[in-house]
C-alpha cells in the first residue's frame, strides 16, 4: 500500500451516503482513499479533525471575471478571485468568456491566465453572441472541449452594447439550441424578456 501524503483523522464526513466518522487519505494532492478510523494506512502527516466536519469542495459554475468582466487576461483578474474562492471552499469554477471574438483566439489568453494564477480547477462556458462563434460550436465542444453556453435573451437591440455585445433574435436562439443539442452541449440561456424588463 501506498503511504499517503496526509491522514485526515477523526472526522465527520460528508459522503453521498450521509455522514459518517471517517479517514481521509491524500495523495499528491487529491483523495486517494476514504477509510475507517480504524483502518491500518501510513500517512507521511497526520491531521487531527475530531469534532470537525469535512465537506466536498463546491463548484462555482458562474464566474465572470477580467475587464469588464469579459475574460481572465491577467493575475489581477484571477488570483484575488481564485484566493478567495478558495477560503470559501470553492475547489472548480467555471469562467464565463464574453466577446465578440473568436474563441479559438480568446480561449488561450484565458487559459493562460488561469493556468498561471487561479489557485483552484477551473473551466470555462462561452457566451455566444455572433453568428459565426454559433457556427463554430461543433469546434468549441469537439477540438476545445467547451461544451457549455450563455445566451443573453434579454439583447434585443442595444442592451449589450456597454458589453460590446450584439443583439439577437428567437431565430438565433433557435439556431443556437439546435446546434448545442446536435453536438452533446448544453444552454445556459440569460432568460429575461427584455419588452418586460422596458415596461
Amino acid at each position: 500500500m501506498t503511504t499517503a501524503d496526509l491522514r485526515i483523522s477523526g472526522a465527520d464526513v460528508v459522503l453521498p451516503d450521509g455522514v459518517r466518522r471517517a479517514d481521509i487519505l491524500i495523495h499528491d494532492g487529491r483523495i486517494s482513499e476514504i477509510v475507517e478510523p480504524s483502518a491500518a494506512a501510513e500517512a507521511r502527516e497526520v491531521f487531527d479533525a475530531t469534532g470537525l466536519h469535512v465537506l466536498p469542495g463546491a463548484i462555482d459554475p458562474h464566474v465572470h471575471l477580467g475587464p469588464n468582466i469579459t475574460y481572465p487576461q491577467s493575475s489581477e483578474d484571477v488570483a484575488g478571485e481564485s484566493r478567495s474562492a478558495a477560503a470559501g471552499g470553492v475547489t472548480s469554477m467555471l469562467a464565463y468568456l464574453m466577446s465578440t471574438e473568436p474563441y479559438q483566439d480568446v480561449l488561450p489568453v484565458a487559459r493562460t491566465a488561469m493556468e498561471a494564477d487561479s489557485v483552484i480547477d477551473f473551466g470555462f462556458h462561452f457566451c455566444v453572441v455572433t453568428r459565426d462563434q454559433l457556427e463554430s460550436i461543433p469546434e468549441y465542444a469537439n477540438e476545445l472541449g467547451v461544451s457549455s453556453y450563455k445566451f443573453f435573451m434579454n439583447f434585443r437591440g442595444e442592451e449589450g452594447a456597454y458589453l460590446g455585445l450584439p443583439g439577437n433574435d428567437d431565430g438565433f436562439l433557435f439556431d443556437l439550441l439546435e446546434t448545442c443539442a446536435a453536438n452533446g452541449a448544453m444552454l445556459d440561456p440569460h432568460a429575461e424578456n427584455i419588452e418586460l424588463v422596458w415596461r
